[in-house]
């Protein structure tokens, strides 16, 4: 669900698979996303605390690792949230003001 919602952005973007492939980068849950690192939850009781770690421990020193997180159960589901480090934040934000500012 979460690839098909990237993938307007990230055209690439699929589930990695089972086994071997996700064993050789445990905290990386989707590939095709370029420099970033999805780690997914879906879950009655969210941590995305810990989802983010596992982002970045999997996150090679280039990338930037985000916890994607939706809350689900029999009660209710959420829209799917994105968790990420300040600094990496406060780079995106660098990132789009400066592409704002060449396109004015």
């Amino acid at each position: 669900e979460l690839a098909a919602l990237l993938r307007g952005t990230f055209p690439a973007c699929s589930r990695r698979a089972s086994g071997e492939e996700s064993q050789e980068r445990q905290g990386c849950d989707l590939k095709g996303t370029g420099e970033f690192v999805f780690q997914c939850q879906v879950a009655g009781c969210l941590t995305p605390l810990a989802k983010l770690a596992e982002a970045v421990k999997a996150a090679k020193p280039h990338e930037i690792p985000v916890a994607a997180l939706r809350l689900s159960s029999r009660q209710r589901s959420s829209e799917w949230i994105g968790v990420l480090r300040l600094t990496d934040l406060m780079l995106l934000i660098q990132a789009y003001q400066s592409e704002k500012e060449r396109g004015a």
